[in-house]
């Protein structure tokens, strides 16, 4: 009579199942742990910026093993603010404190000068014009610089009383006569020669001449003045080259040229002598 035996097969079909699932999980947890040395910090790092920073507080997470999350910055308010965002009255902000402008480096001021220490110095400014006659009173008539010196300039009258000018070489005629106007950098200067004829000369009054020539040897000569009934003031600008007396006798002396001045009350007229050598 045959014995039957159990068949044992199927347990090692179960058995090898269990391996298998075994080594699969094993399998699994070796990845899971790969993964987590290699993207551990990535994966937290991501996670804090999701929860805004309070993975402590609302994950229980608050570090990993050899590893310290990232802190928020602390701007100094982020404990004070309420979650309306209105900052507490309690709370002041201060504006920054504006940059202040840099001040224009101030224009350097206009060398004062007098006439004497102005024409001491030597020529080389050139000006626009450098004589010019005005024929009324309160007339006024503007000289410019042309070139070489870019200033602070001085502008200087001879004689204001006869010819003013401005820090803008703006000459006003203010009575009759004749002066230099200097312009000067304080190193150079320009000369111009204003002549202020403002309406009082008589169109009567002549002079026998306005220009002779009388050598030294030829002696004395005569001016006269026509058509004035007041008295007559003469004198000579060049006193070494001619003289002239009280009575408009010149009397040439050496070479070179001289103007003579007949002058009365309204008006002067100009001889110009010539002294040949």
């Amino acid at each position: 009579m045959e014995q039957d035996y159990p068949q044992k097969q199927p347990q090692k079909q179960g058995g090898s199942a269990f391996i298998t699932f075994l080594l699969v999980l094993i399998i699994l947890l070796l990845s899971g742990i790969l993964i987590y040395l290699r993207y551990g910090d990535l994966i937290m790092n991501r996670l804090y910026q999701f929860t805004d920073g309070k993975i402590g507080a609302e994950t229980g997470v608050t570090s990993l093993p050899g590893r310290a999350l990232p802190q928020p910055a602390d701007d100094g308010l982020s404990d004070e603010l309420p979650d309306s965002g209105e900052l507490p009255d309690d709370i002041e902000l201060t504006e920054p404190e504006p940059v202040p402008e840099s001040e224009p480096e101030p224009e350097p001021e206009p060398i004062v000068l007098d006439y004497a220490a102005a024409k001491a110095l030597p020529d080389g400014i050139a000006l626009s014009t450098h004589d010019f006659t005005v024929r009324t009173l309160g007339e006024s008539v503007t000289i410019r610089v042309k070139g070489g010196s870019d200033g602070p300039f001085t502008w200087v009258s001879e004689n204001p009383s006869v010819a003013s000018v401005d820090e803008n070489g703006v000459i006003t005629a203010m009575s009759h006569g004749t002066v230099n106007v200097i312009v000067t950098d304080g190193v150079k200067k320009g000369l111009c020669v204003a002549r202020m004829i403002t309406g009082s000369t008589s169109t009567a009054a002549k002079l026998n001449t306005s220009d002779f020539t009388r050598t030294v040897e030829e002696g004395e000569y005569q001016l006269k003045v026509s058509g004035v009934e007041t008295k007559i003031t003469w004198s000579s600008e060049n006193p070494s080259v001619a003289s002239v007396d009280e009575n408009g006798l010149v009397t040439p002396l050496s070479k070179g040229q001289a103007r003579i001045r007949a002058a009365w009350d309204g008006g002067y007229l100009i001889c110009v002598v010539r002294v040949p050598g």
